[in-house]
């Protein structure tokens, strides 16, 4: 494990852009620095480099981050090893540590670190394996050595305390922390055992190549026994927003601009093998909201090529209804019943595979194709509800409206009918309202007090004069979002200790990632604004701050007036009160 402080020595030694432009060629835009970005294909440059603070970002694929993330993308190396990298570069002494009984070790760190070693350990395994069930499932699936060495396909045999007994792992990690990751389970008189037994053991990487976590498949085809058993959420893997896969295929899928989607590893894994270097699957999960704006990020076209038995069929239908709702272009491989992508490939090969793709449908075409009946008005309200809870997904208003056109034109009925018929408005409350409202966390609504506030914080962090004038002029009272406040608490904190205030070291003091990652994407964008021309950045930052100034000296000012009135009010509210008891008492006392 690297220690955060050398981490944080690391990043401040660097030169964002020497190591940048070591690798792809910069140009000067004003105060920044452009390029075409290496993560997709693109007309016109939209890769930006901030050397103020330490930052780039693509505004046409969306990827941000500091050195670090910079060469683990490009160079597709662990994390860990760009820090080294750097490292070495700047003359910085890296020293890790092994020691995990510390409180203030970082869990997520640990977690990958233990995540590696188990995967060495299962991988070694199935180097080593004689078993015959083992051999067999191998031949069976096709999982040859070159396959095995490249996805690193590890083995966990039928033993109840393998995990559990390795020495070396449990005094390094400890028997309760292998039982928080999920990898041993507690028996009624609470002894560990393993929770992988007798499966081929599939690592699940992130988009930086650590392994977060596992899938394992069972040896047989038994229906006592699950087929698949996957590691559970942790603070390093969320099913819902990552694919098994795309650590090897996001290279093909960039230069591709388009991805192709299974549902399991081991079609994804043949799918690879053929030659469909874009194939990722999902992680025993449905398609969610988090995966689409992954999807959103790199491609363009997504086709889907879901098993064709029923359960797929659904599955097809409402992964291309969230895909289509994001303007992302879909299309539908209708398989025969019964088969699956890897099936398809076993039997006809690439060849089959290419025309089925190549006559792949829109969600409409493939929907019709499966459920599609209007020989009579019973049929056409039939086809309509059935197809309403797909249309319900979609709040693309652009999407929906081509759609409705299609529908009215394959029905023969008016559109405003079709159209009054499926919009069915959602109340708030329902399932569907919130897990909408409920996607994400808002750190900053985007206009009012919270543009402003937000705003003056980059322009503190842009500018030594402005940071020294604002921690003159303000304090915490001016700030109404609790985020922005925090962000300026730290800021003030970092001043007056005389530490440093560069972008950079603010951000790695903020300890909510979500907050850290919307705001190194703010002023990545706020950069754009000021810094995106060759005109002297300068005097826009300035007269900038003249104006968010005022408008927080009014919102202040007003804030405070407000306060006073409720007072008055209450106040006036409080007289009357006294004023008709005293009237009341002395009605009594005159009696």
């Amino acid at each position: 494990m690297i220690p955060k402080e050398q981490i944080d020595k690391v990043l401040q030694t660097t030169n964002i852009v020497d190591i940048i432009s070591e690798r792809i060629d910069l140009r000067r835009a004003g105060a920044n620095y452009k390029a075409s970005c290496p993560f997709h294909d693109e007309k016109t440059a939209s890769f930006m480099v901030s050397e103020n603070k330490q930052i780039f970002k693509c505004f046409g694929c969306g990827i941000s981050g500091n050195a670090i993330k910079f060469i683990t993308e490009y160079d597709r190396i662990p994390w860990q090893d760009s820090v080294k990298l750097l490292a070495a570069k700047y003359g910085i002494d890296i020293v890790e540590t092994n020691n995990y009984r510390k409180k203030d070790t970082d869990k997520i760190t640990m977690l990958k670190d233990l995540y590696r070693d188990v995967a060495k350990i299962y991988f070694n395994t199935i180097q080593n394996s004689k078993s015959r069930e083992l051999i067999s499932f191998l031949e069976k699936r096709e999982l040859d050595n070159n396959t095995i060495n490249f996805f690193k396909i590890g083995y966990a045999p039928d033993f109840w305390n393998f995990l559990s007994d390795n020495k070396d792992l449990i005094s390094k990690y400890g028997e309760n922390f292998l039982f928080e990751a999920g990898f041993l389970k507690k028996g009624k008189s609470e002894n560990y055992y393993d929770f992988f037994r007798n499966r081929v053991v599939f690592p699940i990487y992130d988009i930086t190549g650590d392994v977060v976590a596992f899938s394992g498949r069972d040896l047989g085809d038994s229906d006592q026994v699950a087929k698949y058993l996957n590691s559970p959420e942790t603070e390093i893997y969320n099913k819902s927003s990552i694919f098994f896969g795309f650590y090897h295929s996001l290279e093909s899928i960039r230069k591709l601009d388009s991805a192709i989607l299974v549902e399991g590893n081991l079609d994804q894994i043949k799918m690879f093998n053929f030659g469909y270097k874009n194939c990722i699957a999902l992680c025993g999960t449905g398609l969610t909201e988090q995966h689409v704006k992954i999807l959103k990020r790199n491609v363009s076209k997504v086709t889907i090529i879901f098993d064709g038995d029923k359960a797929g069929v659904k599955a097809s239908l409402k992964s291309a209804s969230l895909i289509l709702d994001k303007g992302i272009e879909v299309r539908v491989v209708n398989l025969p019943e019964g088969e699956d992508p890897d099936s398809v490939l076993k039997a006809g090969g690439k060849e089959k595979m290419d025309l089925l793709i190549e006559n792949s449908l829109s969600l409409l075409q493939f929907y019709n194709i499966k459920f599609g009946s209007f020989d009579s008005s019973e049929d056409k309200i039939r086809y309509l509800n059935s197809l309403d809870p797909f249309f319900s997904l979609l709040t693309n208003k652009l999407v929906k409206d081509l759609m409705l056109n299609e529908i009215s034109e394959l029905l023969n009925l008016n559109r405003s009918t079709i159209e009054g018929y499926l919009e069915k408005p959602f109340k708030r409350g329902s399932k569907r309202f919130k897990a909408e409202e409920d996607t994400k966390k808002v750190y900053s609504s985007g206009f009012g007090n919270d543009e402003v506030e937000f705003n003056l914080l980059y322009l503190m962090l842009s500018d030594n004069e402005i940071l020294i004038k604002s921690l003159k002029l303000f304090d915490e009272s001016y700030f109404s979002n609790i985020y922005s406040k925090k962000i300026f608490s730290i800021i003030y904190e970092q001043f007056e200790d005389g530490e440093s205030t560069k972008f950079i070291d603010i951000l790695s003091l903020i300890d909510d990632d979500g907050l850290k990652l919307f705001f190194q994407d703010y002023v990545s964008r706020q950069e754009e604004i000021y810094f995106s021309s060759s005109i002297e950045g300068k005097e826009k930052l300035l007269l900038a701050f003249s104006n968010i100034s005022a408008k927080l000296e009014e919102s202040k000012f007003l804030s405070k007036k407000d306060k006073v009135s409720n007072r008055l009010k209450f106040q006036e509210e409080m007289d009357e009160q006294l004023l008709r008891e005293l009237y009341l008492l002395k009605k009594r006392v005159l009696k």
